[in-house]
């Protein structure tokens, strides 16, 4: 059907949006199906290349979008180059320039691009899918998610997200959006009402229960973080963001020498996340390895991206009392776009900066003027 309506014109409809299940009107139908005899009695469009690489752009689109339900750190990689791929193939797909954007901001939030380049390039994505289709909601969320990471333009955000939830109540993207923008209000009970009803959509999707363990974190709940960490590692949902939240939760919870061989684990597990490997070094710090602490900041350094290294380093600077140098670590994160810098009004690793005046400026920028300060998670479930 998406074929027939991008080739040849068929008159379809979907519920809940662009992304839901097609239908046609038999009238319609009736209308349409003369022009479309036409067409198939002159062989014209048939072999047409155009229309066969418009062909070729939907199915790439639509593969993008089935593995983009279940994204995860190894499969982003992969969405964007097929978004990418249909894009080459027909430069008039709007859906395609949506998902592009999507799967550049989720990279980029998470710690796997640097945001200094890949942001302009959602950005743009956005600017031509408007140009193609200006009422697509997959590129209203992108566009309130970018308000929110990069531009920090919260009620803008806001907007966006609310714009798209009145059109389509059961998007998770804009669910997430709205969780996260809570998290930024320091407003927990709020987003993880948000979370919830996101996850409840897609469970599969490994970026919306990392929040959901993320948000109990975030208001001092280290017990539940525990077990949820724990049951995602057995059902295999886990990821990197969840071991780094456990990780954190590890560190609030309980003494940190016998846990050594779980932080360092969790490193050998996912070598690549920079927040796990300052966990490990805050760890190193406090446990009076100084050496080994420092051994690990200068890795995380080399590393170079401040998207995900800059809260890493904060992390390891605050173990080893350095407060001044862990205070501009987070003026790097919260510049390049982290997702880390949307919790710094709550996050309990930070409290040890509380009375530093550049960390209270800080603060005052990395959420809305008007946040509520409500801090406990209610439970699963919760309305």
């Amino acid at each position: 059907m998406q074929r027939w309506h991008a080739d040849y014109g068929l008159p379809v409809h979907h519920f809940h949006g662009p992304k839901g299940s097609a239908f046609a009107y038999a009238d319609e139908i009736d209308a349409w199906l003369p022009g479309f005899r036409r067409k198939i009695n002159d062989g014209s469009d048939l072999n047409d290349s155009a229309n066969q690489a418009k062909r070729k752009s939907i199915d790439l689109t639509a593969a993008a979008d089935d593995l983009w339900e279940i994204r995860s750190e190894k499969t982003i990689q992969s969405i964007s180059h097929m978004y990418a791929a249909a894009i080459d193939e027909d430069a008039g797909n709007a859906a395609a320039f949506a998902g592009l954007a999507n799967a550049t901001i989720y990279a980029t939030i998470n710690g796997m691009v640097e945001g200094s380049m890949a942001y302009p390039r959602a950005q743009e994505a956005l600017h031509r899918m408007a140009r193609i289709d200006p009422g697509n909601l997959d590129g209203k969320c992108s566009a309130a998610l970018l308000d929110l990471v990069w531009k920090r333009k919260w009620g803008r955000a806001r907007t966006g997200f609310d714009q798209v939830l009145l059109n389509q109540p059961r998007n998770a993207n804009a669910l997430l959006g709205r969780a996260l923008l809570s998290i930024a209000e320091c407003c927990l009970p709020e987003a993880w009402r948000f979370c919830w009803e996101a996850w409840k959509l897609n469970t599969l999707a490994r970026p919306i229960s990392a929040v959901l363990s993320w948000i109990p974190y975030l208001a001092g709940e280290y017990g539940k973080v525990l077990q949820q960490t724990s049951d995602l590692r057995v059902s295999g949902a886990y990821s990197a963001t969840h071991a780094a939240i456990e990780a954190l939760a590890f560190i609030q919870s309980s003494s940190l020498r016998p846990q050594l061989e779980r932080f360092e684990s969790f490193t050998c597990d996912y070598p690549h996340d920079r927040t796990l490997q300052g966990a490990l070094g805050y760890f190193y710090a406090k446990s009076n390895q100084p050496a080994r602490a420092f051994a690990v900041l200068e890795e995380i350094k080399k590393a170079g991206d401040p998207t995900n290294c800059a809260y890493a380093a904060a992390l390891l600077l605050i173990g080893l009392n350095r407060s001044q140098e862990a205070v501009h670590a987070l003026e790097a994160s919260y510049a390049a776009g982290s997702i880390w810098s949307l919790g710094f009004r709550c996050d309990p690793m930070l409290k040890p900066l509380s009375d530093d005046r550049r960390f209270r400026e800080l603060l005052k920028k990395a959420g809305p003027a008007q946040a509520s300060r409500s801090s406990k998670a209610p439970e699963e479930g919760e309305e």
